[in-house]
């Protein structure tokens, strides 16, 4: 069974964008590739030494997650378009940059998909707006000092990429960073909600009412935002 690194830790902070029943952990410590069973490994293929340390570092987590259900050697493979294969009756989501990773779990008799994504606070500057941002979102963030527009432009990538992740295990629907627009918070608070609106039609829609609510949270230099979808639908 692979070797579960003691540097991972329930998150107290990243806890706050879920329900209770959600077991996030967190992880400050560079991934140990030789952490991985032969099965994780063998999903890397030719992967840069620095991703196969990145998915170490998620797989930790992740495992470490899966325990505190009961669950222990599980291997965590990837489908063909890169997403996880969780255990038979569960969600979550994994996320990870520079200096930080996290996984987020659940149960699937209460969760139908769960989706995290933390960034870096200032990841996303002004060369990179026209790249993630839709009209609307880059004319509000122009209007920003430029150090809070820079973290309130993360703060929208995040929240794209976290509904991203939550939205594609049930509708396997490519989206583009325009196809979504998110509802800034207001006073540009460090944590709160979020709502995410279509900017097309989308196939989420079919199934989930709008709003589409997460929540997001600023600390120690990074923007973390979460989704959960429930079992309730149309």
């Amino acid at each position: 069974m692979p070797v579960l690194d003691p540097s991972v830790r329930p998150s107290s902070d990243l806890q706050s964008l879920f329900p209770r029943n959600v077991v996030v952990m967190e992880s400050f410590a560079e991934g140990d590739p030789g952490s991985l069973s032969a099965g994780e490994a063998a999903c890397l293929g030719r992967a840069l030494p620095k991703r196969v340390r990145e998915f170490a570092a998620g797989r930790h987590c992740a495992r470490r997650a899966l325990e505190r259900f009961g669950l222990t050697g599980w291997d965590l493979r990837v489908r063909e378009d890169r997403t996880p294969v969780w255990p038979e009756g569960f969600v979550g989501s994994i996320s990870h940059t520079a200096g930080f990773c996290a996984a987020a779990v659940g149960r699937r008799q209460e969760f139908r998909s769960i989706g995290l994504d933390v960034e870096i606070a200032l990841r996303v500057t002004p060369d990179l707006y026209t790249a993630f941002l839709t009209p609307g979102e880059q004319a509000a963030i122009g209007r920003m000092p430029s150090e809070a527009a820079d973290k309130m432009a993360t703060l929208l990538f995040s929240a794209k990429e976290a509904f991203y992740k939550c939205q594609y295990p049930m509708t396997s629907e490519w989206l583009e960073f325009a196809d979504i627009e998110v509802d800034m918070p207001a006073n540009h608070l460090d944590k709160g909600g979020l709502n995410v609106r279509p900017a097309r039609s989308l196939a989420l829609e079919q199934k989930f009412p709008l709003p589409w609510h997460g929540h997001f949270l600023i600390f120690g230099g990074f923007v973390a935002t979460g989704f959960v979808f429930p079992w309730t639908e149309r």
